[in-house]
């Protein structure tokens, strides 16, 4: 009976064992990391700084705290905030003119591979459109890929970890880049994120089903011209072409669509005013 008793208590131990280890790792949080990173070269003339324009995340976010100025050189470092869901979204920068903007768009999911694409012009592109088209990455030492203003290729792709390298070319030119970046420019192949701006509003009049029109009438009596700095649309998208001043005195229209049956338009756009830049006008 001693014996019997023994190995009872010895069964016992064990299972409470087993189960104590079990409950430890079901209580565990248990996180997939995803973290891309973006290192950024400006070749603008000067190598005149871009300031933090805005952001939207679909999720995730910023790793550690938010880079505001690109000079010469920046590292953007992104993560995902859960273990289910990677992290994926969009920044823009402008410079001091808004003459030139840049735009950053990434996807990095936990279960797919990673995307990402940019562009630099003088206008603001269609955010959301750019990140739907972001083609994935390329494996590292492949040709650059280009879209306006911009050039980048794939440093580093680990399981949990992407580095891209983005340079920002001079708004003058390839020619004003350095002999070298010049040869590699001239092999580059052009970023399908371009192909499908450019066909959008082809594309867009012949599928979409309109089910909803917002026609916002601008009354500005300010006397102020203003800008537009920046939209996001979680639904629709501007009709025809963004508007992308709003002069003094005058009366000026927006209008956006709806491009899917379920879903009307959702979303805000801002201006800043001309010159001065420290006034600014919004629309949700």
């Amino acid at each position: 009976m001693e014996n019997v008793g023994a190995s009872v208590k010895q069964l016992s131990e064990a299972v409470y064992d087993v189960s104590s280890v079990f409950g430890n790792i079901c209580t565990a949080d248990v996180v997939v990391p995803r973290k891309f990173e973006v290192q950024v070269e400006n070749q603008l003339k000067g190598h005149e700084p871009l300031r933090f324009g805005g952001e939207w995340f679909d999720c995730g976010g910023w790793a550690g705290e938010r880079v505001t100025t690109i000079a010469v050189h920046a590292t953007l470092k992104f993560r995902n905030k859960t273990s289910v869901l990677g992290v994926s979204g969009y920044v823009y920068y402008h410079n001091a003119s808004h003459s030139q903007i840049l735009v950053i768009a990434l996807n990095f999911p936990v279960t797919t591979s990673a995307s990402f694409a940019a562009h630099c012009g003088p206008t603001l592109v269609d955010c959301q459109l750019l990140w739907a088209g972001m083609p994935d990455v390329a494996r590292p030492g492949m040709a650059l890929r280009r879209s306006e203003g911009c050039v980048w290729e794939t440093m580093e792709v680990q399981d949990e970890h992407v580095t891209v390298r983005c340079v920002v070319l001079p708004s003058e030119g390839c020619e004003q880049a350095p002999d070298e970046l010049q040869r590699r420019i001239s092999k580059s192949r052009w970023c399908k994120s371009s192909l499908v701006e450019a066909d959008f509003g082809a594309q867009s009049t012949s599928v979409a089903i309109v089910d909803r029109h917002v026609a916002l009438e601008i009354d500005n009596r300010s006397g102020f011209t203003f800008l537009l700095d920046g939209d996001w649309l979680a639904t629709g998208r501007w009709h025809t072409k963004r508007t992308e001043t709003i002069p003094a005195n005058s009366k000026t229209r927006l209008e956006f669509v709806s491009d899917d049956l379920l879903r009307g338009v959702t979303g805000l756009c801002w201006f800043v005013c001309k010159g001065s830049l420290d006034t600014y006008f919004s629309v949700v």
